[in-house]
């Protein structure tokens, strides 16, 4: 429905909603695209609202038809407020990264 998109770092590349951004509602998923296949198992990405509690999320999974797309199910609705995406990622030749993003539900 309303896919939320990672912030482009290092090797983050692909972002529908922009660092910030603003939602109607609540995403259905995160999806965060890279420039290189990952390693699923290495890979995650952390909600947490405003006060830095963690937002339980579905297990992050590679989109089936790109191995450099991380997705990772938004297992609740969430109520409006702000919110921050960490995540890590470690491709497949390798390299780790990390970084967040923030988005607000209103």
């Amino acid at each position: 429905h309303n896919p939320l998109r990672g912030r482009l770092t290092r090797n983050l590349i692909y972002s529908t909603k922009p660092d910030k951004a603003e939602l109607t509602e609540s995403p259905k998923q995160l999806a965060l695209s890279f420039t290189e296949s990952l390693e699923p198992s290495f890979s995650k990405a952390e909600l947490k609202n405003a006060d830095g509690h963690i937002i339980p999320a579905g297990k992050p999974a590679l989109d089936p038809k790109d191995k450099a797309t991380l997705i990772v199910p938004v297992s609740t609705t969430l109520d409006k407020g702000q919110y921050e995406v960490d995540w890590t990622a470690l491709s497949v030749d390798g390299h780790k990264t990390q970084g967040k993003y923030t988005f607000t539900v209103k």
